[in-house]
């Protein structure tokens, strides 16, 4: 038994299972989508994705201020959330496997933060195409274009399959996630080096200063029970991968130092003794 869409009268998950193929796109997917013209063309070429129901792509941009808003466009932005959770936590575990849960789970929310889905929104054009109330600024308000961008996600399950929606979210959080990259690969490199060096699992304590809207954290990294040179940021992760920088490069340099002077004692002529 389907499960129907109050939107339309197509199941939210398809019977026919060749559907279900949204992790990729088809050549005649791709065609599809270089020939979208008219209204909404360049954002549907920005997400990949042809809408079927060019009224459900429309609802899903239209803002709750505007006379034209229903009801379902909530239940879009909740359908959107959960699928961006999925998208977010697949990409994640797929590029950063090795990390343990309690840093993928920070990384996790970090994507899906509004500042990011914020980002995404303006990369795609979305501030262009909201419809919005009269007296509402959308500059002002920074929690609408994350909604926004939640509901077209939410309509594009509605209008193909949840494969699909999932497909495209990944895709989107993709583009956004090169600082997270940098974050990974320099806390993954520490941990490494830890490793082959015989030192303890690095870890990351902090604080916070300042109000409760635009924290300051100050970070700094322990192992083996020394504290490296701690680093302030108003993002805990920037704050962590300053930290692990400062770490490294502390190691390193003092590592280096030690073997510097172990080669000029292993390499220094022996002296002759004296004469008989």
């Amino acid at each position: 038994m389907s499960l129907s869409s109050p939107f339309n009268a197509r199941p939210l998950i398809p019977a026919d299972a060749s559907a279900l193929e949204g992790a990729t796109i088809r050549p005649s997917a791709n065609q599809a989508i270089a020939a979208i013209n008219g209204e909404y063309a360049d954002l549907q070429k920005e997400l990949g994705h042809v809408f079927q129901s060019r009224e459900l792509l429309r609802e899903a941009l239209t803002h709750t201020s505007h006379p034209d808003a229903v009801n379902s466009r909530r239940c879009l932005s909740f359908l959107g959330s959960s699928t961006l959770t999925c998208a977010a936590a697949l990409y994640l575990y797929q590029t950063y496997s090795e990390l343990r849960e309690g840093e993928l789970d920070r990384y996790r929310c970090a994507l899906l933060s509004s500042q990011v889905l914020n980002k995404i929104a303006e990369e795609i054009g979305l501030d262009r195409l909201i419809r919005l109330g009269k007296g509402v600024d959308l500059k002002a308000t920074r929690n609408i274009l994350p909604k926004q961008l939640k509901a077209v996600i939410g309509a594009i399950c509605i209008d193909s399959s949840r494969d699909c929606a999932v497909s495209v979210a990944r895709a989107l959080i993709a583009r956004a996630a090169a600082h997270l990259r940098e974050v990974a690969n320099c806390k993954n490199d520490l941990i490494h080096y830890c490793y082959h060096t015989s030192r303890s699992r690095p870890k990351y304590e902090h604080i916070s200063e300042g109000p409760a809207h635009a924290p300051v954290f100050t970070v700094k990294v322990v192992i083996d029970g020394e504290c490296f040179s701690p680093c302030k940021s108003r993002r805990l992760i920037d704050g962590e991968i300053l930290a692990a920088e400062n770490a490294l490069s502390e190691l390193l340099a003092r590592d280096a130092n030690k073997a510097r002077a172990v080669s000029s004692r292993n390499t220094e002529p022996s002296r002759p003794g004296p004469e008989q």
